[in-house]
């Protein structure tokens, strides 16, 4: 797993520019501090760093004592807060997902596999209904070659991919990542049981937008939809 624990975020002002930006700062005395994976966070980062739906990396700053990352700052805080606060419509979900399905492909192209695809790490532009979305905290991501499997368990729980969780040698690919983002859709959509139960909450979304999210959230990852497939998918096609 990546140095995911004694990690603190914050939005500081830079003293010569006044602009604000994210640091993560990673404590290098904690004993699940890994070197090698906090090196290879700002490899991913920096190999994506010209993407405008990836958080810009700025700096990185390094002590005795701690590893800060200096990133862009997303002013409209994270999904995982919004989500709490405003109830997205079918519309606005399939925008926002429409951009979350862009980055990952992205990131899949590149050979990147992030491994941590929830609201937390999605990242808001502005305060706006429907902003734009910036894909961040590259600490479980790894690179990834064509026909790779990986075997180490890495993620957030509720948004892990079966294939992670159930077997005690994990074995799969960049298939996790578009489970990932379509727990969030559900989330999105609406926050209830995947049989789509109680049937009221699930009124007023379309037959199509229920059919994107049973192709994703398939415990097969040789059936389940890649990233390209669910761009391409009706719902997400149609206006």
């Amino acid at each position: 797993m990546g140095a995911a624990a004694s990690v603190g975020y914050s939005a500081v002002s830079d003293r010569t520019t006044r602009e604000y930006v994210a640091c993560k700062c990673i404590d290098k005395t904690s004993s699940e501090y890994v070197a090698d994976s906090v090196k290879l966070e700002i490899e991913t980062m920096n190999s994506l760093k010209t993407y405008p739906k990836v958080v810009g990396l700025k700096k990185v700053y390094e002590d005795e004592k701690h590893v800060c990352i200096v990133m862009e700052y997303c002013r409209g805080g994270d999904l995982h807060t919004r989500v709490n606060k405003q109830r997205f419509t079918e519309s606005n979900a399939k925008i926002l997902f429409k951009k979350l399905m862009e980055v990952i492909m992205l990131c899949h192209d590149s050979g990147i596999v992030h491994r941590d695809i929830k609201p937390e790490n999605i990242f808001l532009t502005t305060k706006d209904e429907c902003p734009d979305i910036k894909l961040g905290d590259f600490g479980f991501a790894t690179y990834i070659r064509p026909g790779e499997e990986l075997h180490d368990t890495s993620g957030t729980g509720y948004y892990m991919a079966p294939e992670i969780v159930v077997k005690r040698k994990p074995s799969y690919n960049q298939a996790v990542d578009v489970w990932s983002a379509g727990v969030v859709l559900y989330v999105l959509l609406r926050d209830s049981e995947l049989q789509f139960n109680p049937p009221h909450l699930w009124d007023n979304i379309s037959p199509s937008a229920k059919d994107l999210v049973t192709r994703i959230l398939c415990k097969d990852p040789a059936k389940r939809l890649t990233a390209a497939q669910v761009l391409n998918h009706s719902w997400m096609t149609t206006k």
